[in-house]
């Protein structure tokens, strides 16, 4: 794979265009874009969306769902799931938000802060075992990666918040 986009950047790309989906899947195969990110939403809800872009001759790289943990393991089954039958290599979990002003400014700007500040959440321990669940779940049959989300009250908005999730998580690809 040379390139992926995030499938619904193609969509809004091609509507502005004035375009139909598969007139912009076709511009995208012309400019060396061989695969798209799909959304787990976007699968539930078009269970023939892969198989249209498919069609179209491209390949999904991974599909990213949204989580907020604990309790999201037949979910987590789910997108493995419908991963490994679409062909994708992989799954990008964007594991949870924390409440806007629960996590002082600060903590993001140093990795230290940010990872005693995780290490005492209970919200962010219970990420980390529902990623930890899905790299299990996965069993090396597809990559579980993070998403790094940008939000202010994204737990994976930086490296520092990042790195934290890498180091507990070795399975974290």
């Amino acid at each position: 794979m040379k390139l992926s986009v995030f499938h619904h950047h193609a969509l809004a790309a091609a509507a502005e265009a004035g375009k139909e989906a598969e007139e912009g899947y076709a511009y995208l195969l012309s400019c060396g874009i061989e695969a798209v990110t799909l959304d787990l939403a976007e699968c539930m809800k078009d269970p023939t969306l892969t198989a249209r872009l498919r069609r179209a001759g491209l390949r999904i790289s991974a599909i990213n769902g949204y989580y907020q943990f604990p309790g999201e393991e037949e979910r987590i089954r789910t997108h493995l799931q419908i991963a490994a039958d679409a062909g994708a290599a992989g799954i990008m979990m964007i594991p949870g938000f924390f409440e806007k002003g629960e996590v002082p400014e600060e903590v993001f700007a140093d990795e230290t802060a940010c990872h005693a500040f995780f290490d005492r959440s209970e919200k962010t321990a219970a990420m980390c075992e529902g990623m930890a669940y899905a790299i299990r779940q996965a069993n090396g049959r597809l990559f579980v990666s993070v998403e790094d989300y940008d939000s202010e009250t994204s737990p994976t908005r930086n490296m520092a918040g990042l790195s934290w999730f890498m180091q507990r998580l070795p399975g974290l690809g």
